[in-house]
Order: structure tokens, then sequence, then C-alpha cells
């Protein structure tokens, strides 16, 4: 598969191409495929694929999708790296999902039917320079302060369309 980026966590390899293969290595070292999932589906513990399309979204699965579709929209999500302040300001808010890392944060987004997701390095290097609590976030990477702003604002922005009906 020359080109693409493979990352692995455990037992779950996700191809940058978003086709997800499960396997395992067994002392030897040998490495076994133990099945391939299709974009876009799911696989249940009874070993069935489910189309994503299928499942019915929770209602907070469905306002955090819609509220990226308007950042989208409003052209607020400028760099794939301005997804990292999603995360992190979900996982500094009671009522949102938290995420271990930022693979598992965008398996979520792309359960929701998000597509056209970064790559998890460009969210995590983000993450990582990140100092403080929203919305007084301070960044390792950067001390202009339009910036510093700006990432501040598209948290904000996002908590804002998650938690109103506007446009939504």
């Amino acid at each position: 598969m020359a080109g693409n980026t493979v990352y692995v966590q455990g037992s779950y390899v996700d191809v940058h191409d978003n086709e997800v293969v499960n396997l395992s290595i067994d002392k030897a070292g040998e490495v076994h495929v133990e099945g391939t999932v299709q974009p876009g589906t799911v696989k249940p513990a009874d070993g069935s694929a489910q189309p994503a399309a299928e499942r019915p979204l929770t209602e907070r699965q469905q306002r955090i999708r819609r509220a990226v579709e308007v950042l989208r929209d409003e052209g607020e999500l400028r760099f794939g790296y301005d997804y990292a302040w999603l995360q992190l300001v979900m996982n500094q808010e009671d009522d949102c999902p938290h995420f271990e890392d930022t693979v598992s944060f965008l398996k979520y987004l792309r359960q929701t039917g998000l597509d056209g997701l970064p790559s998890p390095d460009s969210i995590w290097k983000k993450v990582a320079v990140t100092r403080q609590a929203h919305p007084h976030w301070t960044f390792g990477d950067t001390g202009d302060a339009t910036e510093t702003l700006r990432r501040n604002n598209v948290a904000s922005r996002f908590l804002h369309c998650l938690r109103t009906e506007t446009r939504l």
C-alpha cells in the first residue's frame, strides 16, 4: 500500500485511506489479518458488518456533526489542525464525549458521518503545545495574539453551535 500512512493502536490499525484492518501478532512475530472492514462500516461483537449509515446517531452525535459542518461552512476550520481545538474543548466539557487520544477522536467523528478529516498527527502536534484551559488557552508554537484568539474562538464557536439550535 505504497503512499498510505498506517496508524497502529493496540490491535486497531487505521490505514490513512480509512480502511480498517484487525490483526494479531503471534509469539513468532507472524502477523495475521483477522478481517477487514470496509470504510463506513462497523463490526459489532457478533462479527457481522453493519453499514455506518444504518446505525442511528444519538442526538449528541448529530449535534456534534452539525456543529462541525457549521464551522466548515463558515470557514472557521482553516487548517486540519483546527480540529485539535474541538477535541480539547470537548475533553474539558462535562456534557461532551472525552477522548484518550486523537485516533479515538477522529474515529468518533467518522462514526458521525463526517469525512475529509485531517491526520491524527496534525491534531496531536497542536494538542501537545496547548496550555491552560479554554477560553484562555496559550500555545507553545505561537506567541501571536491574533492566532491565539482565533484558536480560542474556534472552540468557542463550536460550543455555541453545539448548544444552540442555530442552523442545526
